[in-house]
């Protein structure tokens, strides 16, 4: 996508993607004048899948049944609360490392000498491990939601359950997009030492991600049919 974007990217000011409506929000993705990566994306789905998950907890706080359990569900709302604004703010750092990334291609072009066209290749080199980065550790936060989503599940009822569910679903959903978008940039890095760290760092949580999302989906249905 970087490279795709590099010939219609200028230097732009933006305000923070959670300031926007949704239209909004949509109204940029789409402007190729305003290029937003994989991993803007990613981070603006998983604060969604964050507060569908809040939203259950916070309920299941309410009820009587729960009142023995009232510290453990605490606990996992803190979790989740905490989660929420660092996908926000990391939608926009992934935004930011785009923008850095595209300028830094450019002025590798642009560069008269090849002392500058060095400086440069170092500079591009730093930016793209940069976005290399972000997404990996907006996939990491991801998988923590996911975790704290499985501990949830004994609270909810089976009307409130589903929430679980799709918040589960939007996570897995949001890593392998997050992912992808690492991936795109690992590339960029050819076979440094570095790239392989980014690739296990990413590759572990691909490992871990689809059989603990699909388990949380897989008992969502078994509650909402009576099964379980």
């Amino acid at each position: 996508m970087a490279e795709d974007l590099e010939e219609n990217t200028g230097e732009i000011g933006r305000s923070p993607l959670a300031s926007h409506s949704m239209t909004g929000i949509a109204r940029q993705i789409a402007d190729p004048e305003l290029p937003v990566g994989g991993g803007a994306m990613a981070g603006i789905t998983l604060a969604g899948a964050a507060a569908s998950a809040e939203l259950v907890i916070r309920l299941a706080i309410r009820r009587k049944a729960n009142v023995a359990h009232r510290a453990e569900i605490e606990e996992i709302l803190q979790g989740i609360v905490d989660l929420r604004p660092r996908f926000l703010a990391g939608a926009d750092e992934d935004l930011d490392a785009l923008t850095r990334l595209l300028a830094a291609q450019r002025a590798v072009k642009q560069a008269a000498t090849p002392e500058e066209r060095d400086q440069a290749r170092d500079h591009l080199q730093q930016v793209t491990v940069q976005a290399a980065e972000i997404p990996i550790a907006l996939a990491s936060s991801a998988l923590t939601l996911l975790r704290l989503v499985e501990r949830a599940l004994p609270f909810a009822t089976r009307f409130t359950i589903s929430d679980l569910g799709v918040a589960a679903a939007l996570a897995n959903g949001a890593i392998s997009a997050a992912l992808l978008t690492s991936d795109i940039n690992i590339a960029l890095l050819d076979e440094s030492p570095t790239a392989q760290e980014l690739r296990s760092a990413a590759d572990a949580i691909r490992t871990a991600a689809p059989p603990l999302a699909a388990m949380i989906v897989e008992r969502a249905h078994a509650r909402i049919s009576g099964t379980s």
